[in-house]
């Protein structure tokens, strides 16, 4: 199996010195990516120290992720699961300094399993914890694409607007940071949001 170099996306950055600088956290910190993909956000973030925890539906995805973790080897915890149940996270409450999402929770279409799944977040996360959320954006087209996908299967994308995502996301979470990031898909320009959010007590 053949692991991709691809490089981190630039949204773990971003909000890593968000919460750095301006949130108080230090050291090592639990991390979970719903959509992980094959790890590489989360390579990038063990290989600064942190505890990281990912969740996909693919098995070759998770697969991939073991193996990027096992031939470069870094000084943060991990852990990979193939799962699909975002209703009901396996994981104890208040044990995520962070939670990611990028991609990933725009592909849950019914808006009531998305909602228990933010619900599942605020669960899981620790008081003050954070949920880093990139989507497309439903204003521009080049949001708007379908992707193949888990066996061949084609899957639509559910795009939102700034105001329909803070409406579906508050409550239960805050509205900490937000950008709007531009993107190419097929020669076009969209945008997508790019936002962190907080949970207290």
């Amino acid at each position: 199996m053949t692991v991709y170099k691809k490089p981190p996306s630039p949204a773990i950055d971003w909000a890593v010195e968000i919460l750095l600088s301006e949130c108080g956290l230090r050291g090592s910190i639990n991390v979970l990516n719903l959509g992980c993909g094959t790890g590489r956000n989360l390579h990038h973030l063990a290989k600064m120290g942190h505890n990281v925890w990912g969740l996909d539906i693919s098995a070759t995805s998770i697969e991939a992720a073991k193996l990027r973790f096992s031939s470069e080897p870094t000084p943060g915890d991990f852990e990979f699961i193939c799962y699909d149940q975002v209703n009901e996270l396996p994981y104890d409450s208040c044990h995520f300094d962070l939670v990611i999402s990028i991609f990933a929770y725009n592909e849950i279409r019914d808006k009531s399993l998305r909602l228990k799944c933010l619900k599942e977040i605020e669960r899981i996360l620790r008081r003050p914890g954070y949920l880093l959320l990139m989507v497309p954006d439903s204003g521009n087209t080049a949001s708007l694409t379908v992707t193949e996908r888990y066996n061949d299967e084609l899957k639509s994308y559910v795009a939102f607007s700034l105001h329909d995502l803070i409406n579906e996301c508050h409550p239960p979470l805050r509205l900490t940071n937000y950008v709007s990031k531009q993107k190419k898909t097929g020669g076009e320009v969209g945008l997508d949001h790019l936002s962190l959010w907080r949970v207290d007590e």
